[in-house]
């Protein structure tokens, strides 16, 4: 349980930071385009023709991909194992207090209506859980625990996604069920093994943000969101000028909303893609117009604090 209990506070920490977007998703989805060129090679007794020499690197490669992909499905198949030995076994129902238990055998809650308030729960609390931001207060321990652990070890995950692709397929112009679309790929994403499958589920949010996006060009949450996974990317995978982009257009639609602490990673993420750009000035502007919004932010102070330099006059 401590175990269970320490994971799922870490995933909503990291989730923070980077599940906005799904950093971990895109840069899993960039190397896994690359990890066939890492494959360690068996050392040939003599060397082969170039052609053939090739063929066989080409070979190796695409079985060693392949491997670590099978190794992520091999690892959620025995997560769904455990879930279903779990299902099997249901605890017996206690006695309400005042009444004595029922003659004959202890019949079991319904797993139907158990699933179905699962799966209710989980959506209430998804937003929550999802958009916590660098500022806001930690959503209570027990309450994490429950919420990860239900992703990880049910199917509550894989049903709502399912509801909800074919209600963004009935309703393709449902804002709302996109926004929540994305986020269940958000979440299907962090519960998995790191692998080539989290490329996938991060790539499935991205599209439902630039959807959104399209439609509604000022909508705050889908430009957070695709703004700040963009700022997630790693050096070698630059996207620091579609990150600047759509965090800026949500920086200019801010002095019209009442602040709220997730807001603080519009400015974070900013200044870490213009320091990225060396436009160090440019960073210390836009953290000083974060402190004069959330006066006093240690996050906001520190980043001020590393950077250093002076505000453009």
């Amino acid at each position: 349980m401590g175990g269970d209990r320490a994971g799922g506070h870490r995933v909503v920490m990291e989730s923070r930071t980077v599940l906005w977007s799904t950093v971990a998703a895109a840069v899993v989805a960039v190397l896994a385009a690359v990890l066939p060129f890492f494959v360690r090679l068996p050392a040939a007794p003599a060397p082969l023709p170039d052609r053939e020499s090739a063929a066989a690197v080409t070979a190796l490669a695409a079985l060693g991909a392949q491997h670590q992909s099978l190794r992520g499905e091999l690892a959620a198949l025995q997560q769904r194992v455990t879930a279903c030995e779990a299902v099997r076994a249901p605890a017996p129902v206690a006695p309400a207090v005042g009444q004595s238990a029922a003659p004959g055998p202890i019949a079991s809650s319904p797993p139907v209506t158990d699933a179905t308030a699962d799966r209710r729960g989980f959506r209430e609390r998804m937003p929550a859980m999802l958009r916590q931001g660098s500022g806001s207060p930690v959503i209570d321990e027990a309450e994490q625990e429950r919420f990860w652990r239900l992703a990880r070890t049910t199917d509550v995950v894989d049903s709502l996604i399912a509801e909800l692709e074919a209600s963004v397929a009935a309703s393709p112009r449902d804002v709302a069920a996109r926004m929540e679309l994305a986020d269940a790929y958000t979440a299907r994403l962090v519960t998995i093994p790191g692998g080539p499958e989290q490329g996938v589920w991060g790539g499935k949010a991205e599209r439902e943000w630039q959807a959104v996006i399209g439609q509604q060009p000022d909508h705050w949450d889908a430009r957070f969101q695709l703004g700040f996974n963009y700022s997630m990317y790693p050096d070698f995978v630059d996207r620091s000028k579609e990150a600047i982009e759509h965090l800026e257009h949500a920086r200019t639609l801010l002095p019209g909303r009442a602040p709220e602490p997730r807001q603080v990673d519009v400015y974070l993420g900013l200044a870490r893609m213009y320091r990225r750009q060396q436009r160090d000035d440019r960073a210390a502007a836009v953290l000083d117009e974060g402190l004069l919004r959330f006066p006093g932010h240690e996050g906001l102070q520190r980043a001020r604090h590393q950077g250093g330099g002076s505000s453009p006059r």
